[in-house]
């Protein structure tokens, strides 16, 4: 896909194809990611430099020219015509050129929405929200609290044999949601040693491991000593860490979800609300990396999102986003950046690493009052998921 060149412009013989380039101080913004570069030499124009539009059913072709020198991997010093291909059509999405999404679930076998968290109701909720994943073949992985559970060993066990029919991965949340900001880090590392044997007993019949470990509230430790101490215990256990970037409330809305008088209200607002979760988190990846980066969301095993998983996926599609496990999004270079952050707060990793890199802090929106009051009023009520002795 491309576009042809204006006639007064000599396209060189054998194009050059950047992901990105540092453009001029007067322009607006950098280059998003899914964008190419087309360098040629040529004549000046007086068009400016414009950001390329990330409307997925059209294609944002835009010139100008770089008001300075440029040197890029062998290209000569010189004066360039910048022609910006924005690779955003449908197509060129389903061609693996887009936007890409792990789907992690946390709080397995059921978060603390509030609905049964008996075998009769942990069944069909497990079996609702996995549907799409298994019929669609969509790379998912779900993070167990093995001891936040009324189920018996035996029901736990069929729960989490649901998820691998589905092909689903497993990863360890901490045996009870573990809070480190709270514990000792003796007392937390035990909590996640206690959390691995049924996750294992699940896995091992289908020769799979256990790679993965999610911090319970997304909490890594309130100082560089303790978040230090936690890193080197999980590297010794063999775990890698499950960061996550598109952090949200979806548990809040779960919550109101339940209560009948806000039924309709959480349909009707969920996906939007996530949607711009999405959007402000894309923007922050091109801030923080000069691009969008593979995101992982983070979202919890409950009724709501049992219910609207199908419109939720269908939002990332038309956002033009592919599914990926989490391995392949990780694979991604931004994964291994500097991540310095110690305190009490849980937050994204793009937080994260816009902390490390010293960048003014900018926050997602917070849920309209109506669902942090909702989620108050059903924690009040007795929202929480139990826990095991």
């Amino acid at each position: 896909m491309g576009a042809a060149l204006s006639a007064d412009v000599d396209a060189p013989t054998e194009p050059r194809y950047f992901e990105s380039i540092e453009t001029a101080p007067s322009t607006r913004g950098g280059v998003p990611w899914g964008s190419r570069l087309l360098i040629a030499r040529g004549a000046e124009v007086e068009t400016p430099l414009l950001h390329a539009k990330s409307d997925p059913s059209k294609i944002t072709i835009v010139f100008g020219t770089v008001d300075r020198d440029v040197t890029h991997q062998g290209c000569m010093r010189s004066r360039w015509l910048v022609v910006l291909l924005a690779l955003f059509t449908t197509a060129a999405f389903a061609a693996g050129e887009g936007r890409q999404v792990a789907i992690t679930i946390d709080d397995l076998p059921r978060g603390g929405d509030g609905g049964p968290y008996d075998l009769t109701g942990v069944r069909p909720m497990t079996t609702k929200l996995l549907r799409p994943f298994r019929e669609q073949h969509i790379p998912v992985i779900g993070f167990v609290n093995a001891g936040r559970t009324k189920l018996d060993p035996q029901g736990l066990q069929e729960i989490l044999n649901l998820w691998l029919d589905a092909g689903a991965e497993l990863g360890n949340h901490s045996y009870s949601h573990a809070d480190i900001n709270n514990v000792s880090l003796d007392v937390y590392t035990a909590d996640i040693v206690r959390g691995e044997a049924a996750i294992r007993q699940a896995l091992a019949p289908r020769a799979k491991t256990l790679e993965f470990y999610r911090h319970p509230y997304l909490h890594t430790g309130a100082t560089q000593e303790i978040k230090k101490g936690l890193q080197g215990f999980l590297d010794q256990r063999g775990y890698r860490v499950a960061p996550i970037t598109l952090d949200n409330s979806d548990y809040a809305f779960a919550v109101a979800y339940l209560q009948s008088e806000l039924r309709a209200r959480v349909r009707r607002e969920y996906v939007p609300y996530m949607e711009s979760v999405v959007e402000f988190f894309e923007q922050r990846s091109v801030e923080v990396f000069g691009r969008e980066i593979p995101q992982v969301l983070l979202i919890h095993a409950n009724e709501m999102n049992a219910d609207l998983m199908p419109e939720l996926l269908a939002m990332f599609r038309g956002r033009g986003y592919r599914f990926v496990t989490l391995s392949a999004a990780l694979a991604d270079p931004a994964y291994g950046a500097p991540e310095e952050y110690a305190g009490h707060a849980g937050s994204s990793w793009l937080h994260r690493w816009s902390k490390t890199k010293g960048m003014a802090p900018k926050n997602e929106l917070d849920p309209a009052k109506w669902v942090m009051d909702a989620f108050a009023a059903g924690r009040r009520a007795g929202a929480l998921p139990p826990s095991s002795p």
